[in-house]
């Protein structure tokens, strides 16, 4: 195992997570996507969690390190805290933002559900039919055989 990874592993995996953990910003993205890959690069640094604490927040978008610096926190102390406070805040941004700009009409989803709320499908009355068997049935161009064969 020790010659595979001498080989084909990275050989300091701490140090490439440590470097990688410097470089890794939320930008554009969102704070849920962000979060995972901290998670994934967070697993081999072994850093203590002050320092993720940290790291998390520098990342993070100005809007939410604005928040974190209204004091809105003082009661958190993880990582994973911080994570659920952060998406939970960038969520309520979002929805006010839709809100501000009209986005949010007050319609409600009429999508048929059943009563666990999951998807129910349309019932077998208003079959339209199998949409590889309608998309067979349309001649597509380059198609090169003659209109006596395709018939």
């Amino acid at each position: 195992m020790e010659t595979l990874k001498l080989h084909f592993g990275d050989v300091d995996a701490k140090e490439t997570a440590r470097n990688k953990m410097t470089s890794i910003t939320q930008g554009a993205r969102t704070m849920t996507e962000y979060a995972n890959e901290f998670r994934t690069v967070v697993a081999e640094t072994e850093y203590d969690e002050g320092t993720l604490t940290g790291l998390l927040l520098g990342g993070m978008s100005k809007q939410l390190q604005d928040a974190w610096e209204a004091g809105e926190t003082d009661n958190l102390n993880t990582t994973l805290e911080i994570t659920r406070w952060a998406i939970a805040k960038e969520n309520k941004h979002g929805m006010m933002d839709n809100i501000r700009k009209g986005s949010l009409t007050g319609k409600f989803d009429t999508t048929p559900r059943n009563v666990n709320r999951m998807f129910r499908p349309t019932p077998a009355s208003e079959n339209r039919g199998d949409p590889m068997e309608l998309d067979a049935t349309r001649r597509r161009r380059g198609f090169n055989i003659s209109a006596k064969e395709y018939q």
